[in-house]
């Protein structure tokens, strides 16, 4: 059975070993107490740091703003897109003769590949040329010329031909042999109708549609004589130097019926 002590202002009443234990244990619970309370509450002011809360809310509102910006410039990389798509309408700056005449010029040389004998050939066929657009690879069009010299200086074997007054099946329109641009540029540079080597556009075609190719393309080189639309043109380039001997002398070696192309 335990005697419990009374203390008084140190003083022990009974059982002084026990009551000096109870008597510590007693002080020590509460001033212990007390003091954990105080700690208690002093940890209890750490709610304060519950107003990192409020710095939550903040960052949060920060980064909300943040992804509205970044949404921002999603959007302008859609209308950079836009921008890209107009682009790929451009049909690219207007074809000039002084453009064409100047690529076919530095890119098709040589024996095979150069395609006028002068460059007054060159501007006056040009002339016959519809400009069509800078975009053309194909059809009987200036813009067409003008992207295959330009693509000759890559390879000129290939696109020389495709680049010359006469289109070779790519700048003209392969179903008519080439007659449509043989025509319009005779008649260009030689004139049409009485004296002249055709009457009419249509004349001129018909002719030409009958006409064989010779083995060797036309070129600023050949062939001089043969029946066939090569050695008709070849002459054609000669009439286009703009002298009036050459008019005089090659024009009539255009005509379906010429002593030079037609034994």
């Amino acid at each position: 059975m335990m005697i419990r002590g009374l203390c008084f202002g140190g003083a022990v009443l009974v059982l002084v070993g026990a009551a000096s234990g109870g008597c510590s244990s007693d002080s020590s619970g509460g001033s212990s107490s007390g003091t954990s309370g105080s700690s208690s509450g002093t940890s209890g002011t750490s709610g304060t740091s519950g107003t990192s809360g409020t710095s939550g809310a903040s960052s949060s509102g920060t980064s909300g703003t943040s992804s509205g910006t970044s949404g921002a410039s999603s959007g302008t990389s859609g209308a950079s897109s836009g921008s890209s798509g107009d682009a790929g309408q451009d049909s690219g700056p207007t074809p000039t003769c002084a453009a064409y005449c100047a690529a076919i010029k530095a890119n098709c040389t040589g024996a095979v590949n150069t395609q006028y004998i002068t460059d007054a050939d060159c501007t006056t066929a040009c002339a016959a040329f519809p400009v069509g657009l800078g975009s053309d690879q194909a059809g009987d069009t200036l813009g067409c010329r003008l992207y295959h010299a330009g693509a000759a200086a890559q390879n000129a074997t290939l696109h020389c031909p495709h680049a010359s007054a006469w289109g070779s099946t790519v700048c003209d329109a392969a179903a008519d042999k080439e007659c449509t641009t043989f025509c319009e540029v005779d008649i260009s540079a030689c004139g049409m109708g009485a004296g002249k080597p055709y009457p009419d556009l249509a004349t001129c075609k018909t002719a030409c549609m009958a006409w064989g190719r010779s083995t060797d393309r036309v070129n600023a080189a050949q062939p001089t004589s043969g029946d066939t639309y090569d050695c008709r043109a070849w002459h054609l380039l000669k009439a286009m130097d703009g002298a009036g001997t050459d008019l005089a002398t090659h024009c009539p070696h255009t005509a379906n019926v010429s002593a030079q192309c037609h034994l």
